[in-house]
């Protein structure tokens, strides 16, 4: 089953798509959406489209439940459900610090990547067998 992971913030949303065995990221990418919701279905529809994801898995920083940042990702994702679905949320707390980290070590490989981008490949990575 193909996999999507998701992650999501106020101007961008940074994706990740795995094989048909989801064993490994075929394509990843930043959508720039700067609140533009609509925007943000368009590019994402197109995306599911083309790769017929069979599960989603979006970060979700887990600090407390009323914090912004988490109120965000879980208004976005309701809004996304018809085209997002099924999906699910998983614990991003390590992620960002992890991708600058991994991003830092491996400059080359992945100088071309937004840190966002990284960051689902790094969540994929930890998240893969759910």
């Amino acid at each position: 089953m193909r996999k999507c992971i998701l992650d999501i913030s106020k101007k961008r949303v940074g994706i990740a798509i795995s094989d048909d065995q989801s064993k490994f990221i075929i394509k990843s990418s930043c959508i720039y959406y700067n609140n533009n919701f609509s925007k943000l279905q368009y590019q994402l529809k197109i995306f599911y489209q083309k790769y017929t994801i069979g599960k989603t898995l979006i970060g979700l920083p887990y600090s407390t439940a009323n914090d912004i940042q988490v109120l965000l990702i879980k208004h976005v994702a309701h809004n996304l459900r018809n085209i997002i679905k099924p999906y699910e949320f998983v614990n991003e707390n390590f992620s960002t610090v992890d991708a600058i980290c991994f991003q830092m070590a491996n400059k080359e490989e992945y100088k071309d990547f937004t840190i966002d981008e990284i960051v689902c490949r790094r969540l994929f990575e930890f998240y893969k067998d759910i």
